[in-house]
């Protein structure tokens, strides 16, 4: 079965796309995406890098890649004529492997892998679709309450992209696998208020200032703020303080929230 999770065309070719769950017939598809992406690397001297999945490791997942099956992962992928030009996992989370916060994101959460996206396709907005596609993926098939994402904060057009889908990015810690520094994306997706972020946005104190570094993010996100957007023009973040809103909330009050304007460096023209 390979159920169609989402369709488009191609801004700069104009060919029509399709999204959808992968089987095991799209294994050898997807070594060569991975081969095709780190020859394009290489040969372009990119810093980037992907984590390499071989044969035996994408059989495992897309043997019971069916919707409604108990396995808690699933693959999906963008084709153009048959053509794999992306691909990203989406995995029941485990709440052991994700990050201590001010706010319960741990509870029923789906989290997204690393959208590898062939650079010849690179341009199209891709990853907003197949982000798309794995909420979709989290919420009916998984029956899922929350969407969670490691990104590392050199990777500019991705966590652009989860920004521009309404992801909330809480906070900004060691990979417990490699120890590299990496932000943490979270999104409601069950439609219950009570289980997502209460952002009071009716203060106007908001301040511009250079807090760049590691440690004055980290500063501000143990304080309980979370960057909720990103001027692309001034290329700056916006911190606001945040309040989960849940039944079992200690205060009724809202608390008033500061709003903090953080000018980012790592900003560049990636694309998507």
């Amino acid at each position: 079965m390979s159920r169609i999770l989402g369709s488009g065309t191609l801004q700069t070719t104009g060919e029509d796309f399709q999204v959808r769950y992968l089987t095991q017939s799209d294994v050898n598809k997807a070594l060569s995406l991975q081969l095709r992406i780190i020859r394009d690397l290489e040969r372009n001297k990119h810093n980037d890098y992907i984590i390499y999945k071989d044969r035996s490791e994408l059989e495992a997942i897309y043997n019971t890649n069916i919707p409604g099956s108990i396995n808690p992962k699933r693959a999906i992928g963008a084709f153009v004529n048959g053509k794999l030009i992306a691909h990203t996992i989406v995995t029941k989370a485990n709440p052991k492997d994700l990050p201590d916060t001010s706010y319960d994101i741990k509870e029923n959460s789906a989290e997204v892998g690393s959208v590898l996206t062939d650079l010849e396709y690179r341009g199209n907005n891709l990853m907003y679709h197949l982000l798309d596609a794995a909420q979709k993926v989290a919420k009916d098939d998984m029956k899922c309450d929350n969407m969670s994402a490691v990104i590392v904060p050199e990777n500019v057009a991705s966590w652009k992209s989860f920004l521009d889908k309404k992801y909330k990015i809480v906070g900004l810690n060691k990979d417990p696998f490699d120890g590299a520094s990496v932000y943490y994306a979270y999104k409601n997706i069950s439609g219950d208020s009570k289980k997502s972020f209460f952002i009071n946005n009716n203060d106007t104190a908001s301040i511009s200032a250079s807090l760049n570094t590691t440690k004055e993010q980290k500063d501000l996100f143990s304080n309980g703020y979370i960057i909720t957007s990103y001027d692309k023009v001034k290329k700056e973040f916006t911190f606001t303080k945040a309040k989960f809103a849940n039944e079992n909330a200690k205060t009724k009050g809202l608390e008033q929230s500061s709003l903090f304007v953080i000018k980012n460096k790592l900003a560049s023209k990636n694309k998507v």
